[in-house]
């Protein structure tokens, strides 16, 4: 995927490091937080929220019928605005299930 390939370019050195981010020919921005490689901007990157993340670990711990029952609760009590909970949704559709 272009997530591996750019993964591939800061391993090998190629990537432009500025300070804790890196640059890849893909365009898109990398950091490196605590030893964890994570994107932070450019084609395809979505900034979602700490509690949007949180669903979406849980959905990859608990499987994403847990994970939907959480996002059901936070979007009733409406701690999460609706734009929030479309893009979690989305984004869960794309998540392979726990098996």
């Amino acid at each position: 995927t272009e997530a591996l390939a750019d993964l591939a370019e800061i391993k090998s050195g190629v990537a432009i490091r500025d300070g804790e981010l890196f640059t890849t020919s893909s365009g898109r921005v990398w950091g490196i937080h605590n030893n964890s490689v994570h994107p932070v901007s450019g084609p395809g990157v979505v900034n979602i929220s700490s509690l949007e993340y949180k669903v979406l670990i849980q959905a990859k711990k608990y499987g994403k019928d847990k994970a939907i029952i959480t996002l059901n609760h936070l979007e009733k009590k409406k701690i999460l605005d609706p734009e929030q909970i479309k893009r979690t949704k989305a984004i869960l559709k794309l998540m392979k299930d726990k098996k």
